[in-house]
């Protein structure tokens, strides 16, 4: 089963070490969405620890509200545009897209 965080706009991130723990638990990819005023900002698809926690780190703010989801596959391949989060977009390229800001 996935594994979704919500960090709150004005709350610090979870420690790395539980960071790097939830992926392992959880390593079928990553993905962070930040929500900022003018938008939503959407990176997914990070298939190794490193890579997702540089994006993590280099982008949400102390400020900003963010969703950080680690997958578990149950279903489907293990690619990055399976990966959370997902817009709701009547079109299945769209959803899969690993970059996204609106």
């Amino acid at each position: 089963m996935c594994l979704a965080i919500y960090k709150p706009a004005g709350v610090g991130l979870p420690s790395d070490k539980k960071l790097r723990r939830a992926f392992r638990a959880n390593p079928d990819g990553a993905g962070v969405a930040v929500c900022r005023k003018d938008g939503v900002w959407v990176r997914k698809g990070f298939m190794n620890v490193a890579d997702w926690l540089r994006c993590v780190y280099e982008t949400v703010r102390e400020q900003d509200h963010a969703l950080l989801h680690v997958r578990l596959a149950t279903h489907g391949d293990k690619v990055p545009g399976l990966c959370h989060p997902f817009p709701v977009v009547p079109s299945y390229e769209q959803m899969r897209a690993t970059k996204l800001d609106g």
